[in-house]
């Protein structure tokens, strides 16, 4: 009879090492006699398990798993020993096992911008084990949501808050530490705290001389904030466009145009007043308004019987033209003697008075006062010698009178009667007259039966003889004799009147 061989434990290793990475490995317990064998496995490490923990076997090989579980162990090394007890005797199996943590973070720089308030950074850890980390940062205005933690597997989000109340405008860079077990990162950080808006224009003055209609000035932004701007003004002969906008980096461009029409010529200023959340400013507008004084025609000539001609005044420049007239001699009348003209034309009308003057020519001046200076109208005008024989006594006369009689053309008229006796006599009268070349004598006579004659500086010009008195063209300018000669039988009479030279 065989006897039996009692139980005994056999192990297939006394150590395991699980090193960084594995996390199962197996150990096979084994009978080596030949009743049944009872084991059980024990440890004191909680990140250490197995699977069985406890059997029993005859012949047969029980596989045991060994896992380990770093999910909550820091980085480092960890040793453990398994005392397996049985009926056929106890084994140790040694376990050893290292936990590596590795610190990522994602990003690592942070942009906040102008007007980005939060940001967030994750952490992870994509070694094993549970990685520890703390953060810390450079700057007063940087506040994290959590400044230290644990990651196992999970994702771990932070929150980075900017307080930009305390900085002036500007770029700013900080620094985030991430420190862990796992390693150390640091992210960089940026923040811009804004300038606030500034105005600023091209320019601060615009001219338009004499003749420009539109001209442009822009608006620029200085600052990062929003600029919001309107335009103010008050001439009505300016105007801008637009007249308000806003603006960030961009350039507003204003067109400025001034309208002349209606405005008196000289120099004119204004303003456009910029006004804005980045400030104020005034562009000063300067113009000129010039006006051009026309005047047509330049000289009139009334002859010796026209009473009425018209010049006109024009502006052919820009704005009003303001003008006044005055003339130097009474017999000479205007109307209008002052007004103002932009576009149209003005007509002037000038009469002449020759009641009362003297015979001769006169010779006058109107003169025109205006804002582009003064101009002058000659005027010319011709009195005809005219003598009614009222009165001799322009007259070197001999034997003439003067005489009342429906015998005259319009009495009174100049008579001589030859008396009878026996010495007939011959009756003269003379004098000198200034005349122009072409102008004409007229004059009118009663016959009565004497032969009258007509003569200039002594030469015979006309005779009774000749027939009706005709008007004789004058030659050459300068002074003249004119003498009447009458003569004849004796109780006839010779009349002579109206005598004209024009």
């Amino acid at each position: 009879m065989m006897v039996p061989f009692p139980p005994e434990l056999i192990l297939s290793t006394n150590l395991i090492e699980f090193g960084p990475v594995i996390d199962v490995l197996t150990s096979i317990i084994s009978n080596g006699g030949d009743e049944e064998l009872i084991w059980e496995l024990e440890w004191d490490e909680d990140w250490i398990s197995s699977n069985p923990s406890n059997g029993t076997t005859l012949s047969e090989n029980d596989i045991v798993s060994i896992t380990v579980d770093r999910s909550y162990l820091g980085s480092g090394s960890y040793n453990d020993t398994i005392l397996v007890t049985s009926n056929g005797g106890d084994e140790n199996i040694s376990i050893s096992m290292s936990v590596v943590s590795v610190l990522s973070v994602s990003p690592t720089y942070l942009d906040f911008g102008s007007d980005t308030d939060q940001l967030t950074f994750s952490i992870m850890n994509i070694g094993n084990g549970l990685l520890s980390w703390a953060i810390s940062d450079n700057h007063e205005w940087l506040d994290v949501s959590e400044s230290s933690g644990t990651t196992g597997n999970e994702t771990d989000h932070i929150v980075v808050t900017v307080d930009r109340s305390s900085l002036d405008a500007g770029d700013y860079n900080g620094t985030i530490s991430v420190a862990s077990d796992g390693g150390s990162v640091e992210l960089s950080v940026n923040v811009q705290v804004p300038f606030p808006p500034e105005l600023i224009i091209s320019t601060n003055m615009i001219d338009f001389g004499l003749e420009e209609e539109s001209l442009t000035f822009t608006i620029t932004n200085g600052g990062d904030e929003e600029l919001i701007w309107t335009l103010d003004y008050d001439d009505n002969w300016l105007n801008a466009t637009p007249t308000s906008g806003s603006i960030l980096a961009e350039q507003d461009v204003i067109t400025v145009s001034v309208d002349r029409s209606g405005l008196a010529a000289g120099d004119y200023n204004g303003s456009i007043t910029v006004n804005s959340n980045g400030g104020d400013q005034s562009v000063a507008i300067t113009l000129a308004v010039p006006v051009r004084l026309v005047v047509s025609p330049t000289y009139l000539n009334f002859g010796t019987y026209e009473t009425s001609q018209s010049f006109t005044i024009t502006n052919i420049g820009e704005g009003t033209l303001n003008w006044s007239i005055t003339e130097d001699y009474s017999w000479i009348d205007l109307w209008p003697t002052s007004g103002s003209t932009t576009t149209e034309v003005d007509e002037i009308s000038v009469s002449v008075d020759r009641n009362g003057l003297s015979y001769g020519s006169y010779a006058g001046n109107i003169d025109i006062t205006s804002d582009d200076g003064d101009e002058s109208v000659s005027v010319d005008m011709q009195v005809p010698f005219y003598e009614d024989f009222s009165d001799l006594d322009n007259w070197t006369n001999d034997l003439w009178e003067i005489w009342n009689s429906t015998n005259c053309l319009e009495p009174p008229c100049a008579m001589f009667y030859q008396y009878g006796d026996a010495d007939p006599d011959i009756a003269t009268m003379s004098t000198y007259v200034d005349v122009v070349d072409g102008q004409t004598i007229s004059f009118w006579i009663n016959q009565g039966g004497l032969e009258i004659e007509l003569f200039i500086n002594n030469i015979l010009i006309w005779t009774k003889s000749s027939g009706d008195p005709p008007s004789i063209d004058l030659n050459g300018t300068g002074t003249i004799e004119i003498k009447f000669v009458a003569s004849g039988p004796e109780y006839f009479t010779a009349y002579v009147d109206e005598l004209i030279i024009d």
